[in-house]
């Protein structure tokens, strides 16, 4: 036992000197991390004083701070450190308000038993809300077999069962999160914010509504296995919602089936914007929600197409973007009393595309999925006015995922970071691994704009990135999902 022991901390420390001497190595090539710079396009020039920083690991154990100034005589600067263990980032959990679905179809299986009498199997699932119909079909499916009926909807429900979520700071969908406490519990169904909100938008079932059911038992007589398709394709809500300082503000995209619009006629005071308001999100209570307040605020043509709702970062104002007139809109609205204070167009809609905003605490971009995006700029007064408009070129020498939207990919738009100094607007964005692998590396593109189009784009190679064509978890990867960040140099 004695030899196992010294056997044992001779072994530990062999280990511990293969860390240390990994961690020297390491150490004394930490400076030698360059950046490669390749002009596609355009003049350098337009980007001096651009400066990017970029942050980068490797599994968690190896980081990396770069910053790199743009220009003439360019300037790199890299902090390095390690950490023995793997030290995940923190991300922030951005809070997503309301959300509205519709059941739809989909699968539910259990090795054993799925009880339809057991209401906690289902709970927070929206096969909850079709448990009469499951329990129906069942009680015609024998033991050991699988059974499948058509079914009309309007048989059994009035109203399509909706599914109902909220996300706040101590509350999500239907559970009370305390800070102070590691367990959450279910609230009662009776008396849930969700219940109230499920009766306020109450949408009747079409009379030609239909279901394939599926059941399947054992030969126990468990059921072991449901699954649920609309036969004619099913009824999809896409809600849109935002949180300010003490009520989600929030609406929905009305579905078409088949041409016809769902009826809408029940929902107090119609279709538009929904205001829930709520109080206490200081993390240490749960928020009180007040679901008997819940009210229209601001009405929406039903033709009409929304495509975004967010709230500017001072939490004043609540940014709605529409689809109206074949063109594309921008109403602003106070987030007090949702009043509206602006409306202006941003950009004529092209067939089959679609807008990807970018919202910043001066100025948003709205990037159109055919290659063009326009820059709105807020004035000393508060307002949005339009300050450039451009048309990305297609060039096989941009290769770049923004400046051509023949090579876009939308994890990489989705981590684009810009800059707008009142004259040109720069973009930074990952670059791919390789045409065939979409995952971003620790290289980066840069683009400069001004009102003329493209300024510049140029390509960033990392020296991080030399086996970038490995399986991802053997090579450096961005520190996401905000590993680059944009500024001007006023030296």
């Amino acid at each position: 036992m004695r030899k196992s022991l010294m056997i044992t901390l001779l072994l530990l420390i062999l280990s511990l000197g293969g860390i240390f001497a990994a961690q020297a190595g390491v150490n004394a090539e930490k400076d030698t991390l360059t950046l490669t710079e390749t002009v596609l396009y355009g003049d350098k020039a337009a980007a001096e004083g651009v400066t990017v920083d970029i942050s980068t690991h490797y599994a968690n154990h190896l980081f990396w701070d770069t910053t790199y100034r743009v220009g003439e005589t360019p300037r790199i600067n890299t902090d390095f450190r390690f950490s023995q263990k793997s030290t995940a980032p923190q991300y922030a959990h951005e809070h997503s308000g309301v959300s509205l679905s519709i059941s739809g179809g989909g699968g539910f299986s259990a090795s054993g038993n799925l009880d339809l009498d057991k209401d906690e199997l289902f709970f927070g699932h929206h096969f909850y809300d079709l448990k009469d119909i499951y329990k129906d079909v069942a009680s015609r499916t024998e033991i050991g077999r699988t059974h499948t009926e058509r079914l009309y909807l309007k048989d059994y429900y009035g109203f399509y069962p909706m599914e109902v979520s909220i996300d706040l700071p101590g509350y999500q969908s239907g559970m009370y999160r305390n800070s102070n406490k590691s367990e959450q519990m279910r609230e009662d169904e009776n008396e849930s914010p969700l219940q109230a909100i499920r009766d306020y938008f109450r949408i009747p079932v079409r009379d030609d509504y239909r279901l394939d059911v599926s059941i399947t038992k054992n030969d126990k007589g468990h059921i072991t296995e449901i699954d649920l398709s609309p036969v004619d394709g099913g009824v999809f809500l896409w809600t849109l919602s935002t949180v300010a300082e003490d009520a989600i503000y929030f609406t929905f995209d009305i579905p078409v089936d088949d041409g016809e619009s769902l009826d809408i006629s029940l929902i107090p005071g119609g279709y538009g914007i929904y205001r829930l308001p709520f109080s206490g999100t200081d993390g240490q209570t749960p928020p009180q929600i007040f679901p008997e307040n819940l009210e229209m605020v601001y009405a929406l043509d039903q033709q009409l197409q929304v495509s975004d709702l967010a709230i500017t970062g001072d939490k004043s104002k609540i940014l709605l973007l529409t689809l109206e007139d074949e063109a594309y809109y921008l109403t602003v609205l106070d987030a007090q009393t949702a009043r509206e204070l602006q409306k202006l167009q941003i950009i004529d809609h092209n067939k089959d595309e679609y807008l990807w905003p970018f919202y910043y605490d001066d100025f948003i971009v709205a990037f159109s999925t055919d290659g063009r995006f326009t820059v709105l700029e807020m004035t000393s007064g508060g307002e949005y006015r339009n300050v450039l408009t451009v048309d990305t070129p297609e060039s096989d020498a941009l290769e770049t995922s923004f400046a051509s939207n023949s090579k876009m990919n939308w994890t990489v738009i989705d981590w684009a970071v810009m800059n707008w100094d009142g004259e040109k607007l720069v973009v930074a964005e990952p670059q791919l691994g390789s045409v065939y692998n979409y995952y971003p590396i620790c290289g980066f593109n840069l683009l400069v704009y001004d009102r003329s189009g493209l300024l510049f784009s140029g390509t960033y190679d990392s020296s991080l990135d030399f086996n970038f064509q490995m399986d991802s978890s053997y090579h450096c990867q961005p520190l996401g999902p905000n590993p680059l960040s944009l500024s001007w140099d006023q030296k």
